[in-house]
């Protein structure tokens, strides 16, 4: 499982792998493309569906995970209720961004409430990565 806040839709980063992704980020003649991208990459969670799989299934495997994790765009604002969790890619790609922030206005706060996604998989056998 892999965390990231914007995406990262682009393979031949995602080759790279997440320590030295995370160690490139932190490197000043790197730092504008690759956090850049993945601070404000909506990529997977914009386009459709059929576009968006097979990409992800290329960044998956070349990370080595199952599934991807991230914020930055507002599940409502990607085709799904206001304050609900969002999937796609049968489960492969988890939006987490709720628009919990007071910034927003026009969602309503219920979503305040702790959400969970559940997985088949007991948490010690899932490999955990976060990419910045």
């Amino acid at each position: 499982m892999v965390f990231v806040h914007g995406g990262l839709s682009q393979p031949e980063l995602a080759r790279f792998g997440v320590d030295a992704i995370n160690r490139y980020a932190r490197m000043p003649e790197y730092r504008g493309q690759i956090v850049s991208h993945i601070l404000w990459d909506r990529a997977l969670t914009l386009r459709p569906e059929e576009d968006v799989c097979p990409l992800l299934d290329e960044v998956l495997d070349a990370l080595g995970a199952h599934t991807m994790v991230f914020g930055h765009t507002i599940t409502a604002s990607a085709g799904f209720a206001p304050g609900e969790l969002a999937e796609r890619c049968g489960g492969k790609l988890r939006m987490t961004d709720v628009g919990m922030s007071d910034a927003y206005d026009n969602i309503p706060k219920f979503n305040r409430a702790a959400h969970f996604f559940s997985s088949a998989q007991s948490p010690s056998s899932v490999p955990a990565a976060a990419v910045v």
